[in-house]
């Protein structure tokens, strides 16, 4: 499983991050993003991303 996390403060995309870890499992891919020029080649790139 693919999750995108996409937040502009690097603590709560740090806190994001382990909680989606903790819930996806340790097989969970973790795309992260902290601004709209970051986030838009991701979600080209993963557009079945959940």
């Amino acid at each position: 499983m693919r999750a995108l996390i996409a937040d502009d403060h690097p603590l709560f995309r740090a806190a994001l991050s382990q909680a989606c870890a903790n819930i996806l499992g340790a097989d969970a891919v973790l795309l992260q993003a902290e601004n709209m020029q970051q986030l838009w080649p991701l979600l080209r790139a993963h557009p079945h991303t959940n």
